[in-house]
């Protein structure tokens, strides 16, 4: 907003009327370059603000991004052992392996695999 006054402030210096001195008229010149420059680096300053602005969301972007693929990959692997886990942790009668003694052991086997499958699909489909 000061480059329009600073503008206005030169364009003025020819508009002096004759009767001002010309160690005046000088000074003013040169107050009016001054006030240009100060006024066309608050602007580069302004600008080098919003580019570091900028850069600081993207690199907060890129974390949050992190971590939510991180997010993605831990609820990847542990959604198929929860889903077992679930189904044989419920009480009901009738579910397969109730009578064996060896129901446990075969379970735990059932969530390793699904772990390591899914696993195992993310590092072929080159999600991880």
């Amino acid at each position: 907003h000061l480059l329009p006054e600073g503008t206005v402030v030169a364009a003025g210096l020819a508009d002096l009327p004759d009767w001002a001195d010309p160690a005046g008229r000088a000074g003013l010149a040169a107050a009016a370059e001054r006030f240009q420059r100060v006024a066309r680096s608050i602007d580069e300053v302004i600008d080098r603000t919003r580019l570091l602005q900028e850069e600081l969301a993207a690199q907060r972007a890129e974390a949050m991004n992190r971590s939510l693929l991180v997010l993605a990959v831990l609820t990847a692997i542990f959604l198929p052992m929860t889903l077992i886990t679930g189904i044989f942790g419920m009480n009901v009668a009738g579910l397969p392996g109730l009578q064996d003694a060896s129901a446990f052991l075969w379970v735990m086997v059932l969530i390793v695999a699904a772990g390591a499958a899914t696993l195992a699909l993310m590092f072929w489909r080159r999600m991880f």
